[in-house]
This record gives structure tokens, C-alpha cells and sequence, in this order.
């Protein structure tokens, strides 16, 4: 039992020096250091001799007890001092941690970056270039810290450098001012402003460059680039009194808005879009092909003095007739159509032309689409004019303005509903409405249920193999009784059908009336309307056996009158001939006798 209270006190001794240990790190952390060591080691020294009291209180346990307690102590003076040195180890590094957390921090101001800039009063190569105010100096040190497919913004002016990565290049207030510049990697974007006028741009042989967006763009020389794309760009050489070539490439791409002014030549020229063409030399190319249009103009020869036989540009495998009709030359040095471009071998050359004029109609305007005015066009080249003579060339067709609606004053309406309509006669309705009926079933737009619409002063004529029909407004759901003069009629002898309300007498009712006329009465939920027919006999020798319109009457009366007359004809042809033989035998017989005398 002794023995147990010996190691109890041994071990709550040696928990308390281990957590007294631990206290000096933590409160030297905070800089009061002199003070907890100095509390440490007096609390230390309060544990030990509490130790040893409670190990001589205990001497009569023997020996292997007072061993124990003396090897706890033991134990927890080496714990207390491995305390401290883990202390200091921990404090060395956090130091050597807070050093190289200071060091990351200086490298960290200079990284690579998806947009750079360079250039400007504040520029240097000790800045980051991560922002407009700290760019670097160079383009070089660009270079070295943009990411492939990044962007050098230029903030002020920079001397030129090999491109030696596929980068944008964007111009915010300044430029490459070197007069050349070559470029080794995969590919460049060039935007607007980036380059001084004059420079001579190279590429490696087998990359590309892309312009976009730049439209003030004056080179001494494009040349070694594989593909050449130009995107709602201008490219204009810096010398254009010469006919030198100035742009040279594998592959030319033209893309809609886009304008070169000087010689080039390529492998292939493909347009897409409008583009614009300004000849000032000499143009070359293997192949040519256009999607959209492709505009030339021939520069220094407007007005009286363009002149036929100028060679625009020439294709060494040719011009298809798709391409050609494609490519136009400009207003203004065809002088209103008087000369268009044709094909001379591989080349496209100016050539006069005479107008052949047909008119184009107007197209009339409507109530919500402009029409446009009548207008005459040349059939060969397209050019239009404002008369037949070809004295009046426009640019455009001449519109005319839409009418706009004009809704009439009173109300338009059908078994659907009522509107007002508009006066130029089309189909829009305005204030559409269904009909709202009164006790008697007439709506306020004059719409009436069962109004007549069609078989009025309907006849049956005797004989006919067809009943009579008859078609109201309204619906069959409203349809109640049928009479006819003042009688119920057996629903046996007619038949109601929608479509409106569509009601056929049957021919063998029809039979059974007098001949004359008589009374439809149809009965419904708003009341009665009525409508009159007349039945009719066969006229002797007419044999009808159908009911007949006006006209069938009339056409049947001109046949008859046809062959009334024809049978009036032939009794004359008849007495003619009776005539006419009776008179031969008088004359024979008087010459007989004659003879006899």
C-alpha cells in the first residue's frame, strides 16, 4: 500500500514538472523571459523535495521503494531538461521559418504573369509589371516574366526585342520604336498602335501573326510568316509611291472589315466578309478564293481618268466564276459602271463597259414594312439608276415609308367575335372582342344570331334530285325547331349541320309543297328568323331535273334559243329546195311541149 502512494506521488510529481517545463516557451514567446525561467526552476525545486519527503516518509517500504522514487525524480529532471531543449530547438525554428517566409516574400515580387506591362516614366526592371504603375523598363524583361499565350501591355515607349514567345501584343499610349522586329515563336496577336510607322516584321519561316483591330498600321516590310491573318484590320505599306512588294507570306486571310493599300503576294488568299483591296502595284497569289465580297480600288485612277486594261491583281491557277462575281471594283473608279473587271488569262484587268438597263417594279409598301421604289439596273454589272437613261446613279435603293395602320370607325366583325380593321385592308385587328348578345341575340357591332347568310329567295324546282340549303350565323347548339309556312317539320325531313348552323330540306319534303312560295322558320334561343324560298314546276319540254342558279336558267335558255334557231334554218333550206325543183320541171315542161308543136 506504501509502495502504491510512493508511485502516486512520483507520478503526480512528474506531471506537474512537464507541464511547468512546457510554461517557459510559451510565456518567452511573448518576451518576459528572465522572469519565467527564474519560476520554473524554484517550482522545479518545490517538486523535488516534496518527492523525497513523501520517498523518507516511506523508507520502511525497503529498498526497492526508495529506489523507485529516487529513479522518478531522476526521471523527471531528464524530462524537465529535454522540455527546454525542445524549447530552444522549437524557437531556433521558428526563427529560420520567419526567415525564409521573408525570403519567399521578396522572390514572390517578381512571378510570371498572364498580362504584363512595360514602358513609362515609372518603368523598371526591378518592378513586377504586374500593374500600369510598376511596369518594367524592357521588353526583354517582359518577355522573361509573361506566360506563353499572355499579354505585354505597352505603357510607354519600349526599343524592340526578338519575340520569343507566342504573346499579345497591346499598345496604352506607346510603342516598339525599333525599325525592325523579329519574332521566333509559334505565333503573335498585334492589336492597334503597337508599332512606329516603317517597321520591317519577320517571322521565322514557319509562324504566324494576326492582326487585329489594327487600323493604323504602316510597315516597310511583312515577310517569313507562314499564315498572315488580318481581323477588321488595316495594313498599309510605309512607301506608297512605290510598287514594291511590301507584305510577302505562305497564307493571306482576310477577314470582314479589313483593308490592305499596297503590292503583296502569297501562296493562297483566302477573304471572308467585306475586304478591300488597294491597288498600288503589283499582287500576286496561287489561288484566290472569296466568301462575301472582295472591293478593289485602284488607287490614283478616279474619275476621268480611270482607264481600261489596268491589271488588278493575277492568280497563277486562275479565277473561278464564283470567285469573280465576287470581287467588284470600287464606285469610284468605275465611274458609275462605265468600267468593270474581266478576266485577261490569269489576271484581272479594268475593261469599259456599256450598260444594258431593265427595270426593277416597285415593291408597295405595307402598314408595317417599307416598300421600295422602282429603279433600273444594269443586268451585267449591277450598277443602279433612278431613270432608264442611266443618267442618275444611286447607291442604294430608294425606300418608301410604311403606311402605318389606319383603323376604320366602326366595328368589323364574324361569328367570333367583333374588331375595327385597319383601312389599307390588312389583316391586323385592333380591340378584338366576342360578341356580347342582347335578349333578342344581337350584339352592339350588329352581329345577329341566326342572321341569314346564305339561301335567300332559294328555289326547288320539281323533280330536282337535290333538297334546299340554307346557311345561319350562330351556333347548332342554339338550333331548337324547324317550320316551314307556320308547320313543325319532322326532323326526319331535314338535317342541321355546324359550319354556322347549315340546314337542308330534303328533296322528298320539298315534293310534298305546293307549287309556289312558302316560309323557313327556324327557332332558337333567341327567338325565330325567317327566310323565303318558292317551289317551282318543271316548265313543259325543259325536262329539268335539277334545281338551277340564274346563270344555269340563262345558259339554258341560250341553248334552247340555239336550237330554235336551227331548226328554222333548215324549213328554209327545205322550201328552197322544193321550190327550186318545182321551177326545173315547170321549164322542162314547157320546153316539151314547145318541142312537139
Amino acid at each position: 500500500m506504501k509502495q502504491r502512494k510512493v508511485l502516486l506521488g512520483c507520478a503526480l510529481s512528474l506531471s506537474l514538472i512537464t507541464a511547468l517545463a512546457s510554461a517557459p516557451s510559451t510565456v518567452m514567446a511573448q518576451g518576459d523571459e528572465y522572469a519565467v525561467e527564474c519560476t520554473a526552476e524554484e517550482d522545479i525545486k518545490v517538486e523535488l523535495e516534496e518527492s523525497v519527503y513523501v520517498a523518507e516518509a516511506e523508507a520502511e517500504t525497503g529498498a526497492e521503494t526508495e529506489s523507485v522514487a529516487e529513479e522518478s525524480v531522476k526521471d523527471a529532471v531528464e524530462e524537465d531538461a529535454a522540455g527546454e531543449t525542445e524549447v530552444e530547438e522549437s524557437e531556433g525554428e521558428s526563427e529560420t521559418e520567419s526567415g525564409s517566409e521573408a525570403e519567399t516574400g521578396e522572390e514572390a515580387e517578381k512571378r510570371m504573369l498572364d498580362v504584363i506591362y512595360v514602358g513609362g516614366e515609372a518603368a523598371s526592371d526591378e518592378n513586377t509589371g504586374a500593374a500600369a504603375e510598376t511596369p518594367v523598363a524592357t521588353l526583354a524583361e517582359a518577355l522573361n516574366w509573361v506566360n506563353e499565350g499572355g499579354t505585354i501591355v505597352l505603357t510607354g515607349d519600349v526599343d524592340g526585342s526578338e519575340i520569343t514567345k507566342s504573346v499579345t501584343l497591346q499598345s496604352q499610349g506607346g510603342v516598339i520604336t525599333s525599325s525592325s522586329v523579329y519574332v521566333s515563336s509559334a505565333y503573335i496577336v498585334v492589336t492597334n498602335g503597337v508599332f512606329a510607322n516603317g517597321v520591317a516584321f519577320s517571322g521565322n519561316g514557319s509562324n504566324s501573326v494576326t492582326f487585329s483591330g489594327a487600323m493604323d498600321g504602316n510597315y516597310n516590310s511583312i515577310s517569313g510568316f507562314a499564315t498572315v491573318t488580318i481581323d477588321a484590320s488595316v495594313l498599309r505599306t510605309s512607301n506608297p509611291n512605290s510598287p514594291d512588294i511590301f507584305l510577302s507570306c505562305s497564307n493571306l486571310n482576310l477577314n470582314g472589315g479589313s483593308v490592305i493599300s499596297g503590292a503583296f503576294s502569297t501562296g493562297s488568299l483566302c477573304c471572308s466578309g467585306q475586304n478591300q483591296i488597294i491597288n498600288l502595284g503589283n499582287i500576286f497569289m496561287d489561288s484566290l478564293s472569296v466568301d462575301g465580297e472582295l472591293i478593289v480600288t485602284i488607287s490614283g485612277k478616279f474619275g476621268d481618268d480611270m482607264e481600261a486594261g489596268i491589271t488588278v491583281l493575277t492568280v497563277a491557277n486562275g479565277i473561278s466564276a464564283d470567285t469573280l462575281a465576287n470581287i467588284t471594283l470600287n464606285s469610284l473608279n468605275s465611274r458609275n459602271g462605265l468600267f468593270i473587271l474581266k478576266l485577261d488569262g490569269n489576271s484581272l484587268v479594268t475593261a469599259a463597259h456599256n450598260h444594258t438597263l431593265v427595270l426593277v417594279d416597285e415593291v408597295k409598301p405595307t402598314c408595317t414594312e417599307d416598300g421600295i421604289a422602282a429603279y433600273y439596273t444594269c443586268s451585267d454589272c449591277g450598277v443602279m439608276y433612278n431613270d432608264a437613261e442611266g443618267n442618275y446613279p444611286i447607291g442604294m435603293t430608294i425606300p418608301i415609308e410604311k403606311l402605318g395602320h389606319e383603323w376604320a370607325d366602326t366595328l368589323s366583325y364574324d361569328e367570333t367575335g367583333h374588331w375595327y380593321g385597319c383601312n389599307h385592308g390588312c389583316d391586323e385587328k385592333m380591340s378584338f372582342e366576342e360578341h356580347t348578345l342582347n335578349e333578342k341575340g344581337v350584339c352592339k357591332c350588329g352581329y345577329e344570331v341566326f342572321a341569314v347568310l346564305e339561301g335567300k329567295a332559294e328555289t326547288y324546282t320539281v323533280g330536282s334530285e337535290e333538297g334546299l340549303r340554307f346557311r345561319f350565323a350562330g351556333s347548332v347548339e342554339d338550333f331548337k325547331a324547324l317550320y316551314v309556312d307556320g308547320n313543325l317539320v319532322d326532323p326526319a325531313d331535314y338535317k342541321v349541320e355546324s359550319g354556322s348552323v347549315i340546314i337542308t330540306l330534303s328533296k322528298d319534303f320539298l315534293k310534298k309543297l305546293s307549287i309556289g312560295d312558302h316560309t323557313l322558320t327556324v327557332e332558337h334561343t333567341y327567338g325565330k328568323t325567317e327566310v323565303g324560298f318558292k317551289v317551282a314546276e318543271v316548265k313543259p319540254g325543259t325536262g329539268a331535273s335539277e334545281n338551277k342558279s340564274e346563270t344555269g336558267k340563262k345558259e339554258e335558255s341560250k341553248k334552247l334559243d340555239t336550237a330554235k334557231t336551227g331548226d328554222t334554218v333548215n324549213l328554209i333550206m327545205l322550201l328552197s329546195m322544193t321550190v327550186f325543183f318545182g321551177l326545173t320541171a315547170l321549164v322542162a315542161g314547157v320546153e316539151f311541149l314547145r318541142k312537139r308543136r
